[in-house]
């Protein structure tokens, strides 16, 4: 299974696009090379001679600023911004036309563009690897299709590069664990494989927030029947944690990770789709509840993701981190499991009292300041 950075979404999409503009002006246009944002390489059969065939096109949107870029552009707009363009073009004032007319051609996608780009970003979401097989078809002599990927921080050829990377980084000692919050019971039974090692992302509508993963369509229908999600916390001395799920002090906190999670997530064939991992933002405003289509559009996507990663501020306290499924694989259950290489890292809670349970830590009160510490 692929696995991206939620901020990830953009250039994942951006990523799609060149693919469908790929399959839709085939043979006229062959994949040359990757470049930053929108951009690409293509070799134009029509050109007049050789040396002109190679051109820059941008799809979608402009290419980004500050990117010396030595071949002509043509930007390649959806019809309505590409009326928008026009509109700059032609009847806006000098600063506008100015602006929509310098450095770049522009000429419209065609509706087969428009449905290839539809079909493909909902592979990409729930099938990526589906996406790929198709991209590779389009490879000519010496281009690499899943380079258009290279832009993307994900475990695409390289898992463990990506991996690497998000573990380099400076903000890495906040997720290199991760921790489940568990029952003195689901520990001690291993119900559910809790203690040896087993995780489980859920039908969202198995949360008990009401109001988390409120997504539907513009015609009712819940969107949320394709995602499953996997709930983690950044820490393992939260007090207001232990308090409602580690029950009342009584329980037990797992440490798992995040090289272990990740590693079998993207090992993980049982079913097919796409998982994007991140933390949780926090609102006082609630969002809107329902897209603006009843499809699976780009705009739905955003809306959806976004819904999957956002909660009332007063669940701050979580910290939350998230790693969601999305999938329309048959095969996909209500409870999706994972099994670690190796069983968590265990955690007791200061009121639990269990003397034949074994763990590496016990928690208890600081003795001067509200804070739980390990011993």
């Amino acid at each position: 299974m692929v696995i991206i950075d939620k901020s990830q979404l953009e250039s994942y999409r951006l990523a799609v696009a060149k693919i469908a503009f790929l399959k839709t002006y085939a043979p006229r246009f062959s994949f040359v090379e990757n470049l930053a944002g929108s951009c690409m390489l293509v070799r134009d059969s029509d050109a007049e001679n050789a040396d002109s065939s190679t051109i820059c096109v941008a799809i979608l949107q402009r290419p980004p600023k500050g990117k010396k870029i030595d071949y002509p552009i043509t930007i390649y707009y959806q019809q309505r911004s590409y009326t928008k363009y026009l509109r700059k073009a032609e009847g806006g004032n000098r600063a506008e036309r100015e602006d929509a007319a310098i450095r770049f051609d522009a000429e419209v996608l065609s509706p087969a563009f428009d449905e290839c780009y539809e079909n493909d970003l909902e592979t990409a979401f729930t099938d990526p690897q589906g996406l790929f097989i198709s991209a590779r078809e389009l490879i000519t002599a010496g281009a690499d299709i899943m380079s258009l990927f290279s832009n993307v921080e994900g475990s695409f050829d390289n898992p463990d590069e990506y991996l690497d990377s998000l573990l380099a980084r400076e903000r890495s000692e906040s997720f290199r664990f991760l921790y489940k919050y568990r029952t003195a019971k689901s520990f001690e039974e291993n119900a559910y494989g809790a203690r040896s090692g087993t995780l489980s992302f859920s039908h969202p509508m198995q949360f008990n927030d009401p109001f988390d993963c409120n997504c539907f369509f513009s015609n009712g229908n819940s969107a949320v029947d394709k995602f499953r999600i996997l709930c983690l916390a950044g820490s393992y001395d939260n007090i207001l944690m232990w308090s409602h799920y580690g029950e009342e002090h009584r329980g037990y906190c797992c440490e798992y990770m995040f090289s272990d999670i990740y590693r079998t997530i993207v090992n993980d064939n049982t079913v097919r789709g796409l998982c994007i991992w991140g933390d949780v933002k926090y609102t006082d405003k609630r969002p809107q509840q329902r897209s603006a289509h009843g499809s699976f559009t780009w705009a739905d996507i955003q809306f959806y993701v976004n819904a999957s990663f956002l909660k009332f501020i007063d669940w701050e306290y979580e910290k939350e981190i998230r790693f969601v499924i999305i999938s329309n694989d048959p095969k996909l259950k209500p409870f999706h499991n994972i099994v670690l290489p190796q069983p968590p890292t265990a955690y007791m809670g200061c009121n639990n009292h269990n003397n034949k349970q074994v763990c590496r830590w016990k928690m208890v009160k600081h003795p001067t300041k509200y804070a739980l510490i390990r011993t």
